[in-house]
């Protein structure tokens, strides 16, 4: 797995809690991560699924010598199981667990995030 982002002429309100508490990288940054992938897949549909799991890691390294203005590490784990306990009326029990873990010099806008296109859909 290969990452690039180069974030540039990044402002924000002046006085406001980013501005005065200025994280790493509030004003932009350039990471360059290289790392490995896992992906373990037995879902029966891949849109609509009724049984089976989904296992995905990833762990992704940057590094002055990836050409990143950041040293610091990326993991996730994304565990998915679906199983159909009522098969009349096609009740699905569906279970997702997500982790996601950023130690180092992390810049702002690449800290672990709360929801998206891939998690916290239904019922939060």
């Amino acid at each position: 797995v290969y990452e690039y982002v180069d974030m540039y002429d990044v402002s924000s309100k002046s006085g406001n809690t980013l501005d005065q508490t200025q994280p790493t990288g509030y004003r932009g940054s350039q990471i360059s991560g290289i790392g490995l992938s896992f992906l373990y897949d037995t879902r029966d549909n891949l849109l609509n699924s009724s049984r089976g799991m989904l296992i995905d890691f990833t762990g992704i390294f940057y590094d002055k010598v990836t050409l990143s203005t950041h040293t610091y590490e990326k993991y996730k784990i994304d565990l998915r199981a679906y199983k159909t306990v009522y098969k009349q009326r096609r009740h699905i029990w569906a279970t997702q667990v997500v982790a996601i873990y950023v130690p180092g010099n992390t810049p702002f806008k690449h800290l672990a995030q709360m929801g998206g296109d891939v998690i916290m859909r239904g019922y939060y």
